[in-house]
Parts: structure tokens; C-alpha cells; sequence
């Protein structure tokens, strides 16, 4: 179990997150969401360790991949070289990348240059270098973004594949309502100015069992709740909603 408790964040005079605790059992794939600006990258930061400067603790211990936003591959460096880059230098750190490159569907591409990639290649090759330090906890920034339908929908299905056979911990951050809903065990939802946790929703449903219908009852509640937090709410549902407390 990995805890972490934010008691404040600040960038200069703004508080950012204030009172956020999240626990990730070993094995969850949960997905963090919310208005944007609301501080969830900055929660992956500070769970990454590539933010110091903030008041809590963390509690529990794990090796750790990070899938940025942005792929981040360096142009002057093959695909396989970037991939290195995220490796301790022991063992044949060659190998362990090729296999991640594999794992990913990009081992033709590893002595390719990023420029000659598409968006969908960089972001499996952004994947592969996160997958080869064999991490214990995936932390993702809206892995899918900017990819069309038909891209998007292939890398969210080889994730859920990969975390299927290997149960890493997953934390992800989307926008896309549907997307949570479709891949999470679990949503939590971040709102508010200082930002806190704001709703829990765990889905109990395999993949296989979430139609359509089940799908858009989920992404409603989540909406509403993002809504109403932003005071955006007009819609009678979310009402409802609040009152039945489903």
C-alpha cells in the first residue's frame, strides 16, 4: 500500500492542494481527475519525487515509471537510446530496453529518431522507457492525449493488456470521463481552490461488463460532481444525484 498525504502546496502565495491523502492498494489502477489547473499533475510530481517543495509524507516504497504528457524523447538520440536513458547502469541495460521496446510493439523502431516517429510511436516509445526500470508503480499524465480515436484506443488497450499481465500500480491522470470509466478500478476526483479530494468512486464491474449504458451513468456522476464543485452545475440530474447520493 502506497500513501500519500498532502497537507499544503503552494506556488508562491497560491495554495494549490490542501488535505489530500490518496491510498494506492498494491495491484489498483486508479485514475485521478478534475477541473483543469486543480493540481493533479502536481500530485504525480510530488508522488515522482520531481517536487520537494511541499508539506506531508509518503508512506511505502516503490520503483517507479512516469509517463509525462509530453513524450519528452530526445531528437539527437535513437529510440532505444532514449529508452536507456531511464536505466541504471547495470546488467545489459540493451537488452532490458529492447524488451520493453517489445513489450510496446516498437522493437522494428529502436534505432529510429524520434522526428520520424509518429505521435502514436512517440508515446509507445515514451511507454517502453517508463515499463524498462520494471517499476512497481506507473504514474501517468494523460497518456492518450492528442492521439486521434483509432490511436488512442489501441494504447489504452495495450495498457490495460500490460497492467493485466504485470499489476503494476497504476496512477493515471485524464480529463476523459469515459476513459476513467472505462479503464479504472477506481476514480478520484480533485476540486476545490486549495484542490482536495472532492469524491471516490470505485467501479465494480469488470471491463468486459461495462456497456454503454453503465458507462455514461458513471461519467454523469462524475461530471456533476466536477460541475458543482465549479458552481457550473444547471443540470436537474446532478440534483438528484446529490440527493440520492448515487
Amino acid at each position: 500500500m502506497l500513501r500519500v498525504a498532502v497537507h499544503s502546496k503552494r506556488y508562491g502565495k497560491a495554495e494549490i492542494l490542501r488535505n489530500v491523502t490518496i491510498e494506492l492498494p498494491e495491484g489498483e489502477f486508479a485514475v485521478l481527475t478534475g477541473a483543469s489547473g486543480c493540481g493533479k499533475t502536481t500530485l504525480l510530481r510530488i508522488l515522482a519525487g520531481l517536487d520537494r517543495d511541499w508539506v506531508g509524507e509518503i508512506s511505502g516504497d516503490a520503483a517507479l515509471g512516469f509517463v509525462f504528457q509530453d513524450p519528452r524523447l530526445l531528437p539527437w538520440r535513437s529510440v532505444i537510446d532514449n529508452v536507456r536513458l531511464a536505466l541504471p547502469r547495470r546488467g545489459d541495460i540493451g537488452e532490458r530496453a529492447r524488451d520493453a521496446l517489445s513489450m510496446v510493439g516498437m522493437a522494428a523502431s529502436a534505432d529510429d529518431f524520434p522526428g520520424t516517429l509518429s505521435m502514436g510511436m512517440a508515446r509507445r516509445a515514451a511507454l517502453a522507457r517508463a515499463l524498462a526500470i520494471e517499476p512497481q508503480l506507473l504514474l501517468m499524465d494523460e497518456p492518450f492525449v492528442s492521439l486521434d480515436q483509432t490511436g488512442a484506443d489501441e494504447l489504452r488497450a495495450l495498457v490495460l493488456r500490460l497492467w493485466r499481465q504485470h499489476r503494476w500500480t497504476v496512477l493515471m491522470v485524464t480529463h476523459n470521463l469515459v476513459e476513467a470509466a472505462e479503464l479504472a478500478d477506481r476514480v478520484i476526483v480533485l476540486g476545490g481552490r486549495p484542490a482536495r479530494v472532492i469524491d471516490e468512486v470505485s467501479l465494480g464491474l469488470t471491463r468486459t461488463e461495462r456497456d454503454a449504458p453503465w458507462i455514461e451513468d458513471v461519467v454523469d456522476r462524475l461530471r456533476c460532481t466536477i460541475d458543482r464543485e465549479r458552481g457550473a452545475s444547471t443540470r436537474p440530474e446532478c440534483g438528484r444525484r446529490t440527493a440520492s447520493g448515487s
